[in-house]
């Protein structure tokens, strides 16, 4: 076959070395919760689809349903991956400042608003920050 309808190969290229991050980076947060709740999670971020980010202690990622940037968590795991874990808000240990009470009384049952807990402007920064 001629060179000419064969796509060129990419040469593999070793990732430069980068600067080690630091310590304090590379360790997660001190739980503030150890004594009673030893597997308390803290929430780094939102993810896409609303729901609460965190590390557990093996550093695995959590996807948590309910859970809002900043806060202390405890979670149910609901369905384990390979490289991450999905789980539900089962008591919330420190509150995130942005949280506020669902205005719809159908919040816990209907599903179709993930982000109500969260205040309107938190809301819409977020959304803005997606697009």
């Amino acid at each position: 076959m001629s060179s000419l309808f064969s796509k060129p190969r990419k040469k593999s290229r070793k990732p430069e070395q980068t600067a080690t991050p630091s310590a304090a980076a590379a360790q997660p947060m001190a739980n503030p919760f150890a004594d009673q709740h030893p597997n308390a999670l803290h929430v780094l971020r939102l993810s896409h689809e609303g729901r609460g980010v965190a590390r557990n202690s093996e550093g695995k990622t959590v996807f948590v349903e309910g859970a809002l940037p900043g806060e202390w968590v405890t979670v149910k795991v609901s369905r384990t991956h390979s490289r991450y874990d999905d789980a539900v808000l089962d008591q919330l240990l420190e509150a995130s400042p942005q949280r506020q009470s669902p205005p719809c009384v159908h919040y816990a049952s209907c599903g179709g608003c993930q982000l109500q807990h969260l205040q309107q402007p938190a809301q819409l920064e977020f959304k803005q920050q997606l697009v």
